[in-house]
């Protein structure tokens, strides 16, 4: 579990757009895209995943080929498809009726993102694969999260809980609702780009919703008929929706009435990365396989355990059942031999990070820890545990403490290093570094009583600021283990009131306003904090799309707290700083480079005294310093 970032958390559920952010991977080379208006009015196919024949799906759940050799583009067919004699609202019903009638589905689906990100091409693929068969065998990977039914046995997983499998009978059969009991698999199922659209792959939409239309057209305008188009053998009429957040456009089969592409809206993901960053951006699911009442390869049915997993009844965050414990007697070694275990740290809150010398993530947590050093070092123990052999070994040669010094010195990072000679960091806190399947870089906290107070998989951007809330929790007496545990009830009890609304409206994405307009939830009595008061300083109206702020004090010593300024982001390129009654003082435009916008301000002073402030925007390529005067300094790189 993890008081700095809720990794399986409700944010996932209600805030979709944001994903995009970690699902967009530079590539060093990707092809031209056309823009979204001219792709859908030409009629032709995208590059994409290889499209098999209709009608077969042998082996098509469990292994997919992904390339754009399958697809082949309407101009390169003798003559281009006639267009249809239905309208869309008959071809769209006619794929209804199709997969309603189904007693089998399989496809070897995935999510593909493509487009310009500042202007660098960026491209990214995930698996979004479904096979089923009537009543109750169901094969669904998706994102994070993975789900096998044989008929008799539930067996599911969720990636980033690698020593978990979640094993349930089977139900007698499967709808939507039923995929979500489990808190943490739900989560790891829909949190990705598409959860906006719907919570589950659109064909199981279609498969398993009374009115699956209500969900796939939700909010949406009349259905437009476009050019058809051709992928692989299939032959499509396209269709195109307009909606809120954009247009959908569905590439459905003539002949069997499958859904074999579907182009997702992108305008709500565009607004949510800033104007200008975004360009011949695209998201599409690719059904790859896709086949209606086929004889499913067995083997699609079937989920092999890994021989570490454990098996239980509730997946739960990674680290949960250490809160509020102290963990198994441990021993530990400092660089100088000498013992590291719970008497050595009793007395003060003790952050333990767990690192590998070649673990690619471990060099960013342990810098973001390294600048909370100067403010917590007298009241805080940091240690960097690291799990490297310290003796050789059949597999592996042991790591020297001094090369880890030498690495941790490189990292400009001087925590204390501590070696785990008898391996209990792995059976004390479940940490341990394995090129795939790992679970390092992970950071536990330990209060002054040796109990786990948070316990931390993985890293995140701000790290440090969490962190540093957290100990500012644990050294006010906060007992917040307990609040890490009421937190995951009230996520699960949140769940299952949005999935019960789902169900009763009939309507499987979110967020929705039936889901959300008809919530039984209640604002409850207002109440002051227990240990601070907020008191109302002023009100500013003036900022156009106002932005972070920034409160510094002026002096910089803290002496003088009746001379703090603010400053606030406005317009994505502004500094302008407000005074105490809430008038605008002064105005800084700071010209960040096209397509770049400034997201962050931060001040520091240089060795010399000289106020500085450093400016830059979220997957900007370039930050900014200016001087006291907000005049550049220098932009990096140049």
């Amino acid at each position: 579990m993890d008081s700095l970032k809720k990794k399986q958390g409700l944010g996932w559920l209600l805030a979709g757009s944001a994903l995009v952010v970690l699902a967009i991977v530079p590539c060093g080379c990707a092809k031209s895209q056309k823009s979204e208006t001219a792709k859908e009015d030409a009629a032709q196919a995208e590059p994409g995943s290889n499209v098999a024949s209709k009608g077969t799906a042998a082996g098509a759940a469990v292994q997919s080929q992904p390339g754009g050799e399958g697809s082949v583009p309407a101009g390169a067919a003798e003559s281009p498809p006639p267009p249809s004699t239905q309208s869309p609202e008959e071809i769209l019903q006619a794929m209804v009726e199709a997969y309603r009638k189904a007693d089998s589905y399989a496809d070897n689906g995935k999510i593909i993102i493509r487009g310009m990100f500042n202007d660098q091409p960026v491209q990214s693929q995930m698996d979004y694969v479904t096979a089923w068969e009537r009543p109750n065998k169901l094969r669904l990977i998706c994102y994070e999260g993975s789900l096998v039914s044989d008929g008799e046995q539930v067996l599911a997983a969720v990636r980033t809980l690698p020593n978990q499998v979640l094993r349930l009978p089977a139900p007698a059969e499967w709808t939507l609702t039923g995929l979500m009991q489990d808190t943490v698999l739900a989560n790891g199922l829909m949190q990705g780009p598409t959860q906006g659209f719907s919570l589950v792959p659109p064909p199981l939409v279609l498969l398993l919703a009374k009115e699956p239309l209500k969900t796939l057209l939700y909010q949406a305008g009349p259905p437009e008929l476009l050019p058809p188009g051709t992928l692989g053998t299939f032959t499509c009429d396209r269709i195109r929706v307009t909606r809120p957040d954009g247009n959908a456009v569905f590439w459905i089969d003539r002949q069997e009435h499958l859904l074999v592409r579907l182009e997702y809206p992108i305008e709500q993901i565009r607004r949510a990365m800033g104007a200008g960053r975004m360009r011949d951006f695209v998201i599409y699911a690719e059904f790859v396989g896709a086949g209606l009442n086929v004889t499913v390869d067995p083997a699609a049915f079937k989920f092999e355990v890994p021989t570490d997993a454990k098996i239980v009844d509730e997946l739960r965050p990674h680290g949960y059942q250490y809160l509020g414990k102290q963990p198994e007697p441990f021993e530990f070694v400092d660089a100088q031999g000498q013992p590291l275990d719970l008497p050595r740290l009793a007395g003060k809150p003790a952050v333990l990070e767990f690192w590998a010398k070649n673990d690619p993530y471990s060099q960013y947590p342990l810098k973001q820890i390294q600048t909370l050093l100067p403010e917590y070092r007298d009241r805080v123990q940091f240690w960097a545990v690291n799990v490297d052999h310290v003796t050789e070994g059949l597999d592996s040669r042991a790591v020297t403490n001094e090369e880890l010094q030498g690495l941790l010195k490189a990292w400009q990072v001087d925590i204390p290093l501590a070696r785990d000679p008898k391996n209990d960091a792995e059976r004390c806190f479940s940490a341990v570094y394995r090129p795939r399947g790992g679970t390092v870089p992970s950071m536990v906290v330990l209060g002054p009583d040796g109990t786990v107070q948070t316990y931390h998989l993985g890293s995140v951007q701000d790290l440090a600021e969490r962190l540093g809330s957290t100990l500012d929790k644990i050294l006010s007496c906060v007992d917040l283990a307990q609040e890490e545990k009421n937190g995951f009830q009230k996520m699960k009890d949140e769940l299952g009131r949005l999935i019960q609304e789902a169900e009763s409206n009939g309507l499987y994405t979110f967020p929705v306003e039936e889901i959300v307009g008809k919530a039984s939830v209640q604002a409850a009595p207002v109440s002051q904090p227990e240990r601070h008061r907020l008191t109302q300083v002023f009100r500013c109206e003036a900022l156009k799309s106002p932005g972070n702020l920034l409160v510094f004090d002026s002096a910089g010593d803290g002496s003088n707290t009746a001379d703090s300024r603010i400053l606030a982001v406005e317009d994505a390129n502004t500094a302008t700083e407000i005074g105490w009654d809430g008038g605008i003082v002064a105005r800084y435009v700071l010209k960040p480079t096209p397509p770049d916008l400034v997201d962050f301000l931060r001040t520091a002073r240089d060795a010399a005294g000289k106020r500085l402030f450093a400016a830059w925007g979220m997957g900007g390529r370039q930050l900014l310093v200016f001087d006291e005067t907000f005049q550049p300094v220098l932009r990096f790189p140049p």
